[in-house]
Parts: structure tokens; C-alpha cells; sequence
């Protein structure tokens, strides 16, 4: 062996080790990093004209797949249930906690027994009275109850606007990284471009249930949970949404455009077609799924129970002279 060659492969020996000690110093130091997965290097002996050496060392991601897909699953379910307890906590701040003074119960129970004592001595000036203050409070309460209601609705109105917003954000910024990662060769510099994507990725699934599908040359393909195609290697669908300025009482969504007077998420593709994407359940699961859920279910039947207690109210006061 000639002392050139000796020094070749010498030299691309070092070149490969110097390569997997930055892989380790890169491993050792991102171990706490949210979204690093961890590198190794993978080296291909060769043989050039008599020369042995090694090729190019490839950087490779340790990353389970199942575990990933499951991962943005769990990072989609997570994210709805974390948005409809934060509601469900405004809801029950907003009701008062059960028994305290002004507690819809204690004060429906207070007007109840003011009815009861009326019922009893009829003639009485003072249970009249009580009657009279009892019914005033109750509504009172109800309306502000009923403001309060339709106040988280606004707010989801306003959330699915935001992210709606920021969904279609993250598949544009996907679409730079996912060439850049096409384009590519297996080098420390496409893991980081990976993590990248991972990360982008992982935030869309907190508002979208998704499935993900790597392509053999590193192109990413992306569908919700219901089957909508978003992403391949450019975005398949831009959405819009139509928010509106007043929620109230009577403010419901519906599949028929003239009926519905509260914002609906529509998908565009790439040809210029469009769908009702809240009617196709494309968002059934994350922050969006959650938010569309609250507004046009949960809260509705929030409502819906606060009119009922009111139409017994003035069932009540209308069935007694007082």
C-alpha cells in the first residue's frame, strides 16, 4: 500500500469518526430538547481504484414510527380535552360553586320557597314581597348567566378563527422544509430539518386529528383522521373561515348556509373546489374539533337549560296574582 493510500483512507476514516463524535456531542447535548431525536451514524466501507475507505457516513434519526403516529394522536386528543375543561371551568366559575349564596341553585331554591310560603298565607304583604325580590334576582342571574354563555361562544367562535389561521400557516411552512428534506442527503443537517418538520407537524396535530406518511424520498404525506388529504408536498387545501361579530341565544350553525348565522370552516383544494369542512367532520378531535363542539353542542345546551329554568320562572309567576 502506497503512502498516498494509506493516507486516504486515513484521512476518511477520520472524516467518518469526526462525523459520529459530532453526532454524540449533538445527542449528549439536545437529550432535554422537545422534539430532538436522537442520531446515529451509519458508515459504508469502499473501494476506489485500491483505495479503501469510507463513503459517505449517513446521519440517521433513532425514531420509532408507531410510536410517532401514536404520539400525534394522543398530542390531538390531549389538546381537546384540554380545551373543553378549560371552558367547562369558566362555565362552572361562571355558575357559582352549588349551594353558595348566589349559586343558580340557591337562588332557584330561594324562589321556589318564597312561592311555598305564598301558597300558604296568599294574603300575606310580605311573601308577596319576597316573592316579587326572589323572581328579580332569579332573572337577573339568568341574563347574566345567559350573557356569560354566549360569551364563551364568542370566544370559540374566535378560537376556531385563530386556528383556523395558524393551521394553514403550518402547512405552508411545511412545505419549505419538506423540500428542503427531498432534496437532501442523509447528513446531520437533514436530521435537524426533520426535527423541524416533526415539530411543525406535532403542533398541527394539537388542532387537527392526522395521520402522516413518509414517501422512500423523504416526502411527507399528510391526511385527517376523517380522510381529507392536507398536505403532499405542498398544501392540498387551503380553509377559510367566516367568522361572525354576534353570537347570541338563537345563533346556530347548520349545513344550510341561509340558515346557519355562526361561522363555518370551508376547504378549498387546489382546483378551486370547495367543501363545508365542519359538515365533512374533517375536524372531529384537537383545539378546532373541541372549540366547534362547544360552540354549536355544549353550549347550546348550556342555553338551552337556562331557557327552560326561565320559561318555568314565568310559567310560575303567571299561574299566581301576586
Amino acid at each position: 500500500m502506497g503512502l498516498n493510500t494509506a493516507l486516504g483512507t486515513s484521512i476518511s476514516g477520520l472524516h467518518s469518526a469526526q462525523i459520529g463524535i459530532g453526532v454524540v456531542s449533538q445527542n449528549v447535548a439536545n437529550a432535554s430538547t422537545p422534539g430532538y431525536v436522537r442520531r446515529n451514524v451509519s458508515s459504508v466501507d469502499s473501494i476506489s481504484g485500491g483505495t479503501v475507505g469510507v463513503s459517505n457516513p449517513n446521519v440517521q434519526r433513532l425514531l420509532d414510527r408507531i410510536v410517532q403516529h401514536q404520539l400525534l394522536q394522543e398530542s390531538s386528543g390531549a389538546s381537546y380535552t384540554s380545551t373543553r375543561a378549560q371552558v367547562f371551568a369558566n362555565l362552572d366559575q361562571l355558575f357559582g360553586a352549588p349551594g353558595s349564596k348566589t349559586a343558580l341553585d340557591s337562588m332557584y331554591s330561594t324562589f321556589t320557597n318564597s312561592l311555598q310560603a305564598l301558597q300558604n298565607d296568599p294574603s300575606s304583604y310580605t311573601n308577596r314581597t319576597a316573592v316579587l325580590d326572589a323572581a328579580s334576582q332569579l332573572a337577573n342571574r339568568l341574563r347574566g348567566l345567559s350573557d356569560g354563555v354566549q360569551q364563551q361562544r364568542s370566544q370559540a367562535e374566535a378560537g376556531i378563527g385563530a386556528g383556523v389561521t395558524r393551521v394553514n400557516e403550518l402547512l405552508d411552512q411545511l412545505t419549505n422544509v419538506n423540500a428542503r428534506i427531498v432534496n437532501a442527503q442523509q447528513t446531520s443537517g437533514t436530521a435537524d430539518l426533520r426535527d423541524q418538520r416533526d415539530r411543525i407537524v406535532s403542533e398541527l396535530s394539537q388542532y387537527v386529528e392526522i395521520r402522516t406518511d413518509e414517501r422512500p424520498n423523504g416526502a411527507l404525506s399528510i391526511t385527517t383522521a376523517s380522510g381529507t388529504q392536507l398536505f403532499d408536498g405542498r398544501p392540498t387545501v387551503k380553509f377559510e373561515f367566516d367568522a361572525r361579530a354576534n353570537i347570541g341565544p338563537q345563533s346556530q350553525w347548520s349545513s344550510d348556509p341561509t340558515k346557519r348565522t355562526v361561522g363555518t370552516i370551508v376547504a378549498r383544494d387546489l382546483n378551486g373546489n370547495t367543501f363545508d369542512a365542519i359538515a365533512n367532520n374533517t375536524f372531529r378531535s384537537g383545539e378546532i374539533g373541541a372549540l366547534v363542539e362547544l360552540r354549536d353542542k355544549t353550549l347550546v345546551q348550556a342555553q338551552a337549560q337556562l331557557d327552560e329554568i326561565a320559561a318555568q320562572l314565568s310559567s310560575a309567576l303567571s299561574d299566581r296574582e301576586i
